[in-house]
């Protein structure tokens, strides 16, 4: 069975990665005018680290329902998650590489299909966000039955405004979006982090 802090260690290098390389985010306007194809090579990078890293959540989340001895709440709450960590996939992959992949085909790309690819990635990445919303307020849920109360507070709200946020159309997924959706996620699951780290001391 997987330690706490083992747990810690994948949820610290799963948040911490992707929120590092997603500061290197292109634009769609950098994209499209890359004749170099060196923005292209960085964002495939970008979206590659993040699927990477998804693997790494679902291990480290799977920690935390282990030692908090899968309850109700948290096995509901790592489904939930693992449906974000599918549209998290379905999003990267259209973003990170089928859409750059119609701008560098040589000819010029049919606009209708880049809206199409834009609004499967839209769909997909929505879905993510809020799919880890709910899972962060079930996980809370189990969290404050064994007394971390602070942690299940601060994930019940951050959980509410990833949710309430998309919505409410207040946030919307651009590259500002996504990287403020992330930070959101890592200022819950790093002192989640730290937590079961804390623990496998106890």
């Amino acid at each position: 069975m997987i330690q706490p802090r083992q747990s810690a260690a994948l949820l610290m290098t799963g948040v911490l990665l992707p929120l590092l390389v997603l500061v290197m985010h292109p634009t769609g306007h950098e994209l499209a005018d890359d004749p170099s194809g060196r923005m292209q090579a960085v964002n495939a990078l970008v979206h590659g680290i993040a699927i990477a890293c998804l693997p790494l959540l679902a291990t480290g989340l799977a920690g935390l329902c282990a030692w908090l001895r899968w309850p109700a709440t948290a096995s509901l709450a790592f489904a939930v998650y693992m449906v974000s960590g599918i549209c998290n996939l379905v999003a990267a992959m259209m973003s990170g590489f089928v859409a750059p992949r119609l701008l560098s085909g040589g000819a010029t790309p049919n606009a209708s299909l880049l809206h199409f690819t834009h609004d499967i990635n839209q769909a997909f990445a929505t879905s993510a966000v809020v799919a880890a919303g709910i899972a962060f307020v079930l996980w809370s849920l189990a969290l404050h039955r064994r007394g971390r109360t602070w942690l299940a507070a601060l994930g019940v709200v951050i959980g509410i405004v990833q949710v309430t946020g998309i919505l409410s159309g207040l946030l919307q997924l651009d590259v500002k979006g996504i990287l403020l959706a992330t930070a959101l996620q890592a200022a819950w699951l790093l002192p989640l982090a730290w937590t079961l780290r804390l623990t496998s001391k106890e």
